[in-house]
């Protein structure tokens, strides 16, 4: 095979929406930045073919109570697993995502207001901004370019790189190109998805049945794992209820990816 040496400030692996993200980010702050993708960034990982809900506050839906928010998701979306300051600082950035991704040409609000329903027990407080999120990608994708991000499409990173000082880069090979790449950076963060390969699913026999992407396998975390990083909650398997023998997330269901006219048809 060949050999590619490729040197930036900060890798990102994994071109979800977190890589992307943590890509933009970076290249706003003038670094040199390299995503490396094992599917495509237009399509690829647990929101390629749309998302419908946004987990946040918003100060003029929700009133003025913040905590009672910060409460809720702790609570009923964290499994109770997450430390209160993880969550309160999460919601506390929200409704500036929101706006962002508003102003990129994501409909964060498709009827012209902010909706927010279902993903809620009874009588207590909803948190789920519905949205149309069906383009999300390509428009993350347009955004990262836009600020110089390289991409590398069809490339699998395998492991990081590491000596006496810490993480130094990764290696990953080009599925398209027969080719060994060697990065060579001085931060890399894993956008690698959920782990949803750790245990079997509820149909073992149905590989794709599954809540989020089948192709999150825990790859990112394995890699951190070698490179001497602790992890925690693996033991906590991750579940969505749904009709008998069908592990549904949710796509599929609402504004964020089903088309009034695809329903018509």
């Amino acid at each position: 095979m060949q050999q590619e040496i490729l040197e930036a400030d900060v890798l990102c692996v994994g071109g979800g929406i977190a890589g992307l993200m943590a890509a933009i980010r970076a290249g706003e702050s003038g670094a040199k930045v390299i995503v490396a993708e094992k599917g495509n960034t237009l399509r690829s990982g647990a929101g390629g073919m749309g998302n419908d809900h946004f987990r946040c506050y918003i100060p003029e839906v929700h009133g003025g109570d913040f905590e009672s928010i910060v409460d809720e998701v702790a609570k009923s979306q964290t499994g109770g697993l997450r430390t209160r300051s993880f969550v309160h600082r999460w919601m506390e950035k929200s409704f500036d995502i929101v706006k962002l991704w508003d102003s990129w040409g994501i409909p964060m609000r498709p009827n012209r207001k902010w909706e927010f329903s279902g993903h809620a027990f009874p009588g207590r407080p909803v948190t789920s901004l519905k949205y149309a999120g069906l383009q999300q990608k390509p428009i993350m994708t347009r955004e990262a370019l836009k600020r110089g991000v390289e991409i590398l499409n069809r490339v699998m990173v395998f492991d990081l790189l590491v000596d006496d000082n810490g993480i130094t880069g990764a290696i990953g090979v080009s599925t398209r190109d027969d080719k060994v790449i060697i990065f060579r950076v001085k931060s890399v963060i894993l956008g690698t998805g959920r782990c949803m390969r750790l245990y079997l699913g509820s149909t073992p026999g149905w590989m794709f049945n599954m809540a989020h992407s089948p192709v999150t396998t825990g790859d990112g975390r394995a890699m951190a794992y070698r490179a001497g990083a602790e992890l925690i909650n693996l033991e906590m398997p991750y579940k969505h209820a749904g009709p008998k023998y069908f592990a549904r997330c949710g796509k599929g269901t609402w504004i964020g990816v089903v088309s009034k006219t695809a329903i018509r048809k």
